[in-house]
C-alpha cells in the first residue's frame, strides 16, 4: 500500500495509506486513499501503471519467484 501510494504521489495523485483492523495482533489490511476528485485518475494510472506480474506479486508478499526466494 506505502508503494502504491508513494507511486500515485509521483504522478501528481495525492494519496494516504490507512490500516484496517487488527487480527491477532496483526494488522489485517491496509488502504490506499486519495481525494473524490482524483479518484478517476488515480484510477487511471495504476491501471496504466507498467508494472510486471512478478513485480506486482513481489509488492504483495516479498517473495520473487514461484520458489518463494
Amino acid at each position: 500500500a506505502d508503494l502504491a501510494a508513494e507511486y500515485l504521489s509521483r504522478e501528481g495523485v495525492p494519496a494516504d495509506v490507512r490500516q484496517g483492523n487488527l487480527e491477532g495482533g496483526v494488522i489485517s489490511n491496509f488502504e490506499v486513499w486519495v481525494s473524490s476528485e482524483l479518484a478517476h485518475r488515480a484510477r487511471w494510472v495504476l491501471a496504466n501503471s507498467e508494472f510486471e506480474d512478478e513485480e506486482l506479486d513481489f509488492l504483495a508478499t516479498g517473495f520473487i519467484g514461484d520458489d518463494g526466494i
